[in-house]
């Protein structure tokens, strides 16, 4: 079971030292300047977290072979920014203002999968996290080769449910509600015994389908992911803004922001975005973040990157001419 640690008011005084919003800038925007529009962002260094095992730290080590570093994050409707330290099998949590809130620890009994990876893979068992509009915490545990497995927890911290997919293995998991149901999109590697080998299908996948009380076994759902994959209303969904604009993070990499009319006025990759794409962090070696993109209901977003002291969150926050 997922076991929540909280902190006495003395530590997270100490915790809350560690994270500054030192740093501040303003991005112009391009196509908005060019089309007359006073439009910017304004950036600042939202959370820095250190390296180690500590409360609110993320483990470095190990890393695969291109020394990339790879975590997921997600938000939930208060702004809490949920970030895996996927090399301790964790969630750390931080409130909209950068402090260290508390961390989720999966149990045991839930990581025995990472039995079968090889040293090297360790850090990949967690393949993404979600929250949805209930606050409910999602976790997927999925290793090349076998199959996956979605964790459900409440606000809490406590496990309410468990979706299995067998034969199936996800890459880059993010959660997508539609309509009231929840999906799980992202790239699925289904393991079948054909010539062909292993197949990838990017898909939004209803959580249900492989939900453990309604599939004993694994006929059928290598063959309804295949179909779910020609399905593409709820694939790339654009976020919607308070303020009439929307904006998605795409495959390419891209930050993508629409106007009320629809019309594109910002597009950049998230690497110009980054202060930095690689850090030494030990004498001659070098290492890089891996992470996607998200926006909350205001139009901001939230980008990391990692330094030799540890990890940061920078956000990037609509000004008031934005939304004029």
């Amino acid at each position: 079971m997922l076991k929540l640690k909280k902190f006495g008011i003395l530590f997270v005084v100490v915790v809350a030292a560690t994270i500054t919003h030192a740093q501040q800038d303003s991005l112009p925007v391009p196509e908005l300047q060019q089309a007359g529009l006073p439009e910017r962002y304004v950036k600042k260094v939202l959370i820095e977290a250190k390296w180690g095992d500590g409360p609110g730290e993320f483990q470095l080590e190990p890393m695969n072979e291109t020394q990339t570093w790879t975590t997921y994050l997600a938000l939930d409707k208060q702004g809490n920014i949920y970030i895996a330290d996927p090399n301790n099998y964790r969630i750390n949590t931080f409130n909209q203002s950068g402090s260290y809130i508390n961390t989720l620890i999966l149990a045991e009994s839930d990581v025995l999968e990472k039995n079968k990876l090889l040293p090297g893979d360790r850090g990949s068992l967690i393949q993404g996290i979600g929250v949805n509009s209930k606050d409910h915490i999602f976790v997927a545990l999925s290793a090349f080769g076998n199959n996956t497995t979605v964790l459900e927890f409440d606000k809490n911290g406590n496990k309410i449910d468990k979706y299995f997919f067998p034969k199936a293995y996800i890459k880059g998991f993010s959660l997508l509600e539609d309509k009231n149901n929840i999906y799980l999109s992202g790239s699925w590697c289904l393991i079948e015994k054909s010539l062909q080998g292993y197949q990838y299908v990017y898909a939004a996948v209803p959580i249900s389908l492989g939900k453990t009380n309604s599939y004993k076994n694994s006929i059928g759902i290598v063959d309804k992911i295949k179909e779910i994959a020609k399905q593409t209303d709820v694939m790339l969904k654009e976020k919607k803004f308070k303020n009439g604009y929307s904006g998605y993070y795409s495959g390419s990499g891209d930050v993508v922001i629409k106007n009320r009319k629809s019309n594109v006025v910002f597009n950049k990759h998230h690497y110009d975005l980054m202060e930095t794409h690689r850090f030494t962090y030990k004498p001659e070696h070098s290492a890089s973040v891996g992470a996607g993109i998200i926006f909350d209901n205001e139009g901001n977003f939230y980008v990391l990157q990692g330094k030799q002291n540890g990890l940061e969150v920078l956000k990037y926050n609509l000004t008031p001419e934005d939304i004029k």
